[in-house]
């Protein structure tokens, strides 16, 4: 049963942005989904499934390990960096709620501040 899906976006630097679908996967999909107050990830969605964001493309090559607790504490190319196009946003599909939303889901877009 899905709980929730949609765009990633993150918040940095006073700005929202997306990420690029280059390298996400199901254990980058998972941190955010744990981040979000979901026990897992169902699938990690690339190619703009949810919409194209507008403005930054914040974050490209993310890479989890899958066992982090933030999605900021991954790899990528740095804050702003990166060859995408919005077409190329990347989204989750998360399952299972634990009860806890720290974050939040709003028209399909998966929202979470870097703190």
């Amino acid at each position: 049963d899905v709980q929730g899906s949609g765009r990633v976006e993150v918040y940095y630097n006073g700005t929202w942005g997306t990420v690029c679908d280059n390298s996400w996967d199901i254990r980058d999909a998972d941190v955010v989904c744990r981040m979000l107050g979901y026990t897992h990830a169902l699938q990690a969605t690339c190619c703009g499934k949810y919409g194209k964001g507008k403005g930054k493309i914040w974050l490209e090559g993310v890479t989890c390990t899958g066992e982090e607790t933030n999605l900021f504490n991954c790899t990528h190319r740095g804050w702003g960096k990166n060859r995408c196009r919005h077409r190329e946003d990347a989204g989750v599909m998360c399952a299972n709620t634990t009860g806890k939303k720290i974050y939040f889901i709003y028209r399909q877009k998966i929202a979470i501040k870097y703190l």
